[in-house]
């Protein structure tokens, strides 16, 4: 395949004199046209101004290899009102970020914001690594989901020799998504019921008033053909999740539904409380294809697991997490490619769950427990020991880090991963109530199919008050380019919030 190539106006020996700075060794890069980079260029005064295409969020970049090395220094030109309302990622030979080896660099602008014209910002990647490369063979990326237009680009190996006018610094940008352009959906939720066999302490689910029920089959089957016929424009919808509310595994019919998702290319994330994990369902789902399977534990006492209020009394701690132990041993068993992610309750933020992991102490003795348990199962299916070691895992603390980073391979295939207990939009107690900003990025990214039809946009909205449509009535691309999506995302953009689910989200109720 033939890559597109663009060359950014402004880089050569006819610079503007305001720009010329002779000994820099500086040239046109690359911009890769093609997947999640496509380009749009527009005309401002005669120079050409690029941006991701419409349903695009990036913009990649090949630097010469001439030019090559650590640290690098990139500067880039923009029309815009403010500082540059995208993040420039790069690989970095120190250490990692959410997305891997690629970090977000610190932006360095003016602090003039107000009008809009050609501003300025840089960037030092002192840690840049030129060895590796991201999507398409590019050496860094702009993430730049907003309006801004990007006229120059331009690195140097060599410091820039004048800094006074960019006095101000932000270690993330934080770009907002323009409700004018389009963004594909990253998260696409389908909700196969919102009955649950669990009342767990931490979970809406006794305050809930939208109607308890179930998706018909016949219509999650159609609904799942929907999603692939419109996966091109849909999005990565990282593996669907079926689930809001509710257990999934209580639906009859799970199987053959992940069945038919598999077998559509559309890759399915299976969030279950673990508590259903009958062997001869557990063997269906990984026969199925199953892509991923989180087992939403949580607990490490049998107090722990009181917090679960479960409805079937019979059912012990010890019986529990014994099932837990089984699905993870069938996977090997059966020589299954399904991912598994194990969840453990992170409440060192949420004060009214003390049953719940809060402390170093208490995490790393759960995390031993697991470690003991893979070792074990290392040498009854024949693994290469891992070599784990809590200490080291637990250095410096996991509580406070972010989920991903909280993240730890126990087995192939088998990750271990802190959840924060949340207050679900401070629904439920135990999250400090302070005012926020409006904008929020959640109705850019998530699709929320209740098993009514009704079309949320955010996950912790549980009782339905963000539906924006009912998909047995209209299509997908018609709710998502809807107006009344629009106009909630306009509203927030703009730092306004009407609506009370959000309004109470944000502590402003």
């Amino acid at each position: 395949m033939t890559w597109g190539a663009h060359r950014l106006r402004g880089w050569l020996s006819g610079m503007r004199s305001r720009r010329k700075e002779a000994d820099l060794r500086h040239r046109a890069l690359r911009i890769l046209d093609r997947g999640d980079g496509r380009i749009e260029e527009r005309k401002f005064g005669g120079d050409s101004h690029y941006r991701p295409l419409n349903g695009c969020a990036y913009l990649y970049f090949q630097v010469p290899l001439e030019l090559l090395g650590t640290p690098l220094y990139v500067e880039i030109e923009y029309l815009g009102d403010a500082h540059g309302r995208f993040a420039l990622q790069y690989p970095s030979s120190l250490k990692t970020g959410l997305e891997g080896d690629y970090l977000e660099a610190r932006q360095h602008w003016s602090g003039n914001a107000g009008e809009l014209h050609l501003r300025r910002c840089r960037y030092f990647l002192e840690d840049f690594d030129p060895s590796k490369t991201q999507n398409y063979g590019a050496h860094f990326r702009l993430y730049h989901p907003s309006d801004d237009w990007i006229r120059d680009v331009r690195v140097s190996p060599e410091p820039w020799p004048e800094m006074d006018g960019f006095p101000f610094s932000l270690e993330r940008a934080e770009p907002r998504k323009s409700p004018g352009r389009f963004h594909k959906i990253q998260w696409l939720f389908l909700e196969l019921t919102n009955l649950c066999n669990f009342s767990c302490t931490f979970c809406p689910d006794e305050i809930m008033t939208r109607r308890r029920g179930w998706m018909k089959t016949a219509d999650v089957l159609a609904l799942l053909d929907q999603i692939a016929e419109h996966r091109e424009w849909l999005g990565p919808v990282h593996p669907i999740k079926l689930h809001q509310m509710g257990e999934p595994m209580i639906h009859r019919d799970i199987v053959p539904i992940v069945a038919h998702a598999e077998r559509l290319g559309l890759g399915v994330e299976l969030n279950t409380n673990a508590s259903l994990l009958k062997s001869s369902l557990v063997e269906g789902l990984y026969k199925a294809g199953l892509n991923s399977f989180v087992l939403s534990y949580l607990n490490h006492t049998p107090q722990a697991f009181g917090t679960r209020k479960v409805k079937n009394k019979k059912l012990t701690f010890q019986e529990y997490r014994a099932g837990v132990e089984a699905a993870i041993e069938t996977k090997f068993r059966l020589g299954s490619e399904t991912r598994i992610q194990l969840h453990l309750a992170n409440a060192s933020a949420a004060a009214a769950f003390p049953q719940l992991i809060s402390g170093e102490s208490e995490a790393r003795a759960e995390l031993e427990s697991w470690l003991e348990f893979g070792r074990r199962l290392e040498q009854e299916v024949g693994l290469e020991p891992s070599g784990l070691d809590a200490r080291r895992i637990l250095e410096g603390g996991i509580l406070d880090r972010d989920e991903l980073g909280s993240c730890v391979e126990l087995l192939p295939g088998v990750s271990l991963l802190w959840k924060r207990i949340h207050s679900w939009g401070h629904a439920l107690p135990g999250e400090a109530k302070e005012p926020g900003p409006a904008y929020c990025v959640v109705p850019y990214e998530q699709f929320v199919i209740q098993h009514n039809g009704d079309i949320s946009v955010c996950c912790t909205d549980f009782d339905g008050g963000l539906v924006v449509g009912n998909l047995f009535e209209e299509g997908i691309e018609k709710i998502w380019r809807g107006k009344r999506l629009l106009e909630l995302r306009r509203e927030m953009f703009a730092g306004r919030l009407s609506n009370p689910v959000c309004r109470k989200c944000r502590g402003w109720d």
